[in-house]
């Protein structure tokens, strides 16, 4: 009877305590002019705010020492209408702890050298029905981790706001990094998810020129009208420190484009996630690298480019080499492209798994252009590789091909390699590309070598490389952003008092069963 009284008692507090569990109190609910807006800035006690810019201007306050900011919301934020600025060598935190919130303009700039956490650990959303440029980093840091959704639902497209995540190089800092965890979302119904930008460019246009020092780290769930990720081509190749994108999970889909878009110089490593979109990924210039469980499926053919953008035709194949040459990726610009893995389908009956739209960068002595393993497959009978009929192949058919002899070194390709060239037909493309590699037919598929060549050699200029240091640029797991999803102060009493129960039912029961012996 004692027991059964003590396991009442016990079951009676931790349900008290449960009901109390999301029923956090809001800081600012009496406090006069506030918001929901609490903020703590350096170690000193939390204050309420009006606006989240009342925030940055108290952390950059000219006589104070400040360094970062942490902002919790405790409530929704509706049509922000002004942009909020993170300064140079200041760090923000902004938990949306499952609040929403609506802008009207560019919501955050992240300037150099200032660095911008964005989380949750309950569902919330950043959005905009007027604008598709939430985030502007320039030279800065930004991380968005957690179950953060960003959405766009802007009905047009405006000819400098293109992206939600817009990212620049810029010469006078370390370094720009760009890190989008695994649980976050990205949705645009008229614009592109991310676009790395030159140095040169600003919030009015883009200027041809270098991007340095930009590192971008993506997961996640992206479905976007235009690009999910693309670096735009005005960017040119530099000497060093050159774009880099990493992906290692997470699935990309865009609904009327190219998903992955190498229009200007970045280098690309690519060891998985799903890629999908009119054309999954199309490539004028830069290094990549394309390897381990990536998927790559084209779904059809676009024949005009979206409004208020250039380059956005989509033939439906997984990997697309285009045949665009404009300033300043001109014919001599860099050709550098290693599949060393993956899996690439074509689902649309004018796709391949492999497309070369035109040969004139592909066809030099210079340009790289290896296929070392993976899965290469194209719609009902067709090659896996194809190659177009205008003048930007045909005149250049003969020095592909001679200097392209044994670029093919293991895969799998279904039905045949590859598709006639010119004159030559299918058989002796087939012959050039795997000259000295043994040919054979397995259940349909045409297998090069053993089908699986081990490549060392999986990052472009050793940048860019997915690994376990999250602090280093370069070397940041997309899926471990360095946030941790920090449980709320009641969350850690509902485990103390689960806790508590157990333990308190554990002694009960023992007691019992010791008096029953």
């Amino acid at each position: 009877m004692k027991n059964l009284k003590m396991f009442a008692i016990t079951l009676l507090a931790f349900l008290v305590m449960v009901s109390g569990v999301h029923a956090a109190k809001n800081p600012c609910d009496e406090v006069t002019g506030k918001t929901n807006i609490y903020a703590t800035i350096d170690n000193n006690t939390g204050k309420c705010y009006a606006t989240l810019a009342e925030v940055i201007t108290e952390l950059n306050t000219e006589d104070k020492d400040y360094k970062s900011a942490t902002i919790t919301l405790y409530g929704a934020l509706d049509s922000v209408g002004e942009e909020v600025t993170v300064p140079a060598d200041k760090s923000v935190t902004l938990d949306l702890n499952g609040k929403n919130v609506t802008t009207t303009t560019t919501l955050f700039k992240v300037n150099a050298n200032g660095s911008l956490t964005v989380k949750s650990s309950s569902d919330a959303k950043i959005s905009s029905a007027n604008v598709t440029n939430l985030f502007r980093v320039d030279g800065g840091k930004l991380t968005i981790d957690g179950k953060v959704t960003l959405e766009s639902t802007a009905s047009s497209v405006t000819a400098n706001k293109k992206a939600m995540i817009a990212v620049k190089g810029n010469d006078d800092a370390d370094k720009t990094e760009v890190n989008v965890g695994k649980d976050v979302t990205v949705t645009s119904t008229k614009g592109a998810g991310l676009i790395i930008y030159s140095d040169a460019s600003d919030d009015n246009g883009y200027k041809t020129g270098e991007s340095t020092g930009v590192v971008v780290n993506v997961a996640g769930t992206w479905t976007t009208d235009l690009y999910t990720v693309s670096v735009h081509g005005q960017v040119k190749e530099a000497e060093d420190s050159n774009p880099v994108i990493n992906v290692s999970e997470g699935k990309f889909t865009s609904n009327n484009t190219i998903a992955f878009y190498a229009s200007g110089y970045g280098e690309w490593n690519i060891k998985g996630g799903e890629i999908t979109g009119a054309d999954a990924f199309k490539y004028r210039t830069g290094k990549v690298v394309i390897e381990g469980e990536a998927k790559l499926t084209g779904k059809k053919k676009v024949d005009s480019a979206p409004t208020g953008t250039s380059g956005g035709t989509a033939t439906g194949s997984a990997f697309v080499f285009s045949k665009d040459v404009r300033t300043p990726i001109d014919a001599n610009a860099t050709t550098n492209v290693k599949f060393n893995g993956g899996t690439f389908k074509s689902e649309s009956t004018d796709g391949y798994a492999i497309y070369f739209e035109g040969l004139q960068r592909a066809k030099s002595e210079e340009a790289v252009i290896e296929i070392n393993s993976g899965s290469y497959t194209s719609k009902g009978k067709k090659a896996a590789i194809g190659f177009g009929t205008g003048t930007e192949v045909t005149d250049n058919a003969e020095d592909f091909l001679k200097n392209h002899e044994s670029m093919i070194k293991g895969g799998e390709f279904a039905n045949e390699v590859a598709g006639s060239l010119n004159s030559y037909p299918a058989n002796a493309i087939a012959e050039k590309l795997t000259k000295g590699i043994e040919l054979k037919t397995e259940n349909g598929k045409v297998v090069v070598g053993n089908g699986n060549v081990n490549i060392n050699d999986n990052t472009p200029d050793d940048q860019g490389n997915t690994g376990d240091d999250a602090n280093t640029p370069g070397t940041t797991n997309p899926s471990d952003t360095n946030v941790p999803d920090v449980p709320k102060t009641n969350d850690n009493i509902l485990v103390y008092a689960g806790l508590g129960l157990v333990s308190a039912l554990t002694v009960g029961f023992t007691t019992k069963r010791k008096e029953n012996n």
